[in-house]
């Protein structure tokens, strides 16, 4: 059935539905040309914000600060004590530290509904959940955002960073900027400067090998605290109504005074421990036994090394020697000797000779094989006797250990060690001492570190090489580079300079990478031997490849070891 519609002629109609024809046309344009805040067009498009015409999006004066936060002790971690070896106060760490963007928006900014951050390390790696906010989009304002490190998803953030921004969504065509910056380990390292200067509970304990009953006087557990108190045992005596933890050091049954201190605390800071003569850490034990403020103590990391504090029971200490590299002729299978040892002198923290040992106090895990342990003689092995990882022998002592000097038939009979003391690396070296037959017998010294770490003693000879800066080293190659007398055995600067004043020269270099030699020479020198200056071979610091030295300590190469 076919209908046949036909159109009212009622004029009143006719205009009601052209009126309605054209505000459906009018609503159509307008929403097909509304602007969004969700488009992710690029198009121009008249702004609703603020009557412009737009064209891209930009931002201009983009950069980051770096907020340095104090490093707060985990909730979770009982209170420290120096009798205890089993704390966790907190570690320099990338959470620690708040990256502050800031940026001024540009003036076409109306078709921003939001901005996304990626924060990525150098190797391109994201380090954090990507950021996205709706409240820094109005045109021409400038901005703040906080990027905290505890959001951080990885703590891998040295070197070189970047910051992308996008507009709406994340694409190469929405970026806005990227900014990029550089954080250093010093960042790191900073939390745990003035600040974060912590506290440490020091309770009393009584020796367990006591027993309080009748009239039986209980005693004190026993300790050194190096480096202050490294020849006699003391023992700490809690302040009566002290809240803050106070302490009193007695040694021989007399309260021990310090710069006209009696009254101590333990605080942390830099990561190390320092005797306090205020909770706060304010006035600390600098290691010349002089009470300096926080500045004064932390102005140089060698006067930090220096002053920190390590706490020992006063109980024996025993010297494990493992094998970390074979000595040369242990490596040749067509020899039938090994490592050779006359003696090893132990010295404390007063460089005092606490003891030669042969054959007193040690014990052996593989008996010398080639020349048998007796008065005068440690002992000598044979080949294929021990391998890498072998304890040969452990040593004991009543006085921790500062330094030892190791007496070796010849270079070549000299293994490179790791040394332990009560289980505690405290030395480990980085190679043998090569295959010289020269000299024959030679010495070589061995610093143990007084803390849990080793820092840079299997190199430098030194916990902190900011130490022998102090008494002369210098970063560079002497120039002309001619004259050496090698000494291919010397695996550590200290060692070096050593070698240098014993053979009658008042120099020394160290090719600090590579093979690790050591050279002897003099200067000023004569004719076309005259050191001219220092070529830097390296980054510097640390990092250089060669390092120059006079054999006495304070002197300075570039002043032709005279005074500096």
């Amino acid at each position: 059935m076919l209908c046949n519609i036909k159109m009212s002629k009622n004029p009143l109609i006719k205009r009601l539905g052209i009126f309605v024809f054209f505000i459906i046309i009018a609503l159509v344009i307008y929403l097909f040309t509304i602007p969004s805040k969700s488009t992710k067009s690029t198009k121009s498009t008249k702004s609703t914000k603020t009557g412009e015409t737009e064209g891209l999006p930009t931002i201009t004066e983009a950069g980051v600060d770096l907020v340095l936060n104090p490093v707060d002790k985990p909730d979770n971690v009982e209170e420290y004590s120096i009798f205890k070896t089993e704390y966790a106060l907190g570690d320099a760490s990338a959470k620690n530290i708040d990256i502050k963007l800031k940026w001024t928006n540009g003036p076409t900014f109306a078709t921003v509904g939001s901005l996304f951050f990626v924060h990525r390390n150098q190797s391109g790696n994201k380090v954090r959940d990507d950021v996205e906010t709706t409240d820094n989009t109005e045109s021409n304002a400038s901005n703040e955002l906080l990027f905290k490190g505890e959001d951080l998803t990885s703590e891998v953030i040295i070197g070189s960073n970047t910051i992308k921004i996008y507009y709406n969504q994340i694409s190469e065509i929405n970026r806005l900027a990227t900014v990029s910056f550089k954080i250093t380990q010093e960042h790191l390292d900073t939390p745990f400067d003035l600040t974060s200067v912590k506290n440490i509970t020091v309770p009393v304990q009584l020796s367990s090998s006591q027993k309080a009953s009748g009239d039986v006087v209980s005693t004190y557990t026993n300790y050194y605290i190096l480096p202050y108190f490294t020849d006699t045992p003391i023992y700490n005596r809690k302040v009566q109504g002290d809240a803050n933890n106070g302490f009193n050091i007695i040694k021989n049954g007399s309260k021990q005074s310090i710069d006209g201190v009696d009254e101590f605390y333990i605080v942390q800071a830099l990561g190390k421990q320092f005797l306090s003569k205020d909770p706060k850490g304010n006035t600390l034990l600098r290691y010349d036994k002089k009470f300096k403020n926080q500045n004064e103590m932390f102005g140089s990391m060698n006067a930090v090394v220096k002053s920190a504090i390590s706490v020992r029971d006063a109980k024996p200490f025993k010297y494990e020697f493992i094998v970390k590299h074979l000595d040369y002729m242990a490596t040749q299978s067509q020899q039938k000797l090994a490592a050779h040892i006359h003696n090893v002198k132990l010295y404390d923290f007063n460089d005092t000779l606490i003891k030669t040992v042969t054959n007193n106090d040690i014990e052996f895990d593989v008996q010398p094989t080639h020349s048998v342990n007796r008065d005068d003689y440690l002992g000598a092995w044979k080949s294929n006797t021990y391998n890498v990882d072998d304890k040969l022998f452990t040593i004991t002592s009543d006085k921790p250990v500062h330094m030892m000097k190791i007496q070796y038939g010849r270079p070549k009979y000299a293994p490179g060690w790791t040394i332990k003391e009560n289980g505690i690396v405290r030395f480990e070296d980085m190679r043998n001492h090569g295959s010289e037959e020269l000299p024959t017998p030679v010495d070589y010294r061995y610093t143990l570190s007084k803390f849990n770490d080793i820092g840079d003693l299997s190199y430098s000879g030194y916990y902190d090489i900011s130490e022998m800066e102090d008494i002369g080293l210098e970063y560079g190659l002497m120039m002309p580079n001619n004259i050496h007398d090698w000494q291919y055995d010397i695996n550590t600067y200290e060692d070096c300079r050593q070698r240098a004043g014993e053979k009658g020269y008042n120099a020394f270099g160290f090719q600090a990478t590579g093979t690790k030699h050591c050279w002897l020479r003099q200067v000023p020198g004569t004719g076309g031997y005259t050191v001219t200056g220092l070529l830097s071979t390296g980054e510097g610091g640390k990092k250089d490849n060669h390092v120059s030295g006079c054999a006495l300590k304070g002197k300075k190469v570039s002043n032709n070891c005279q005074d500096p």
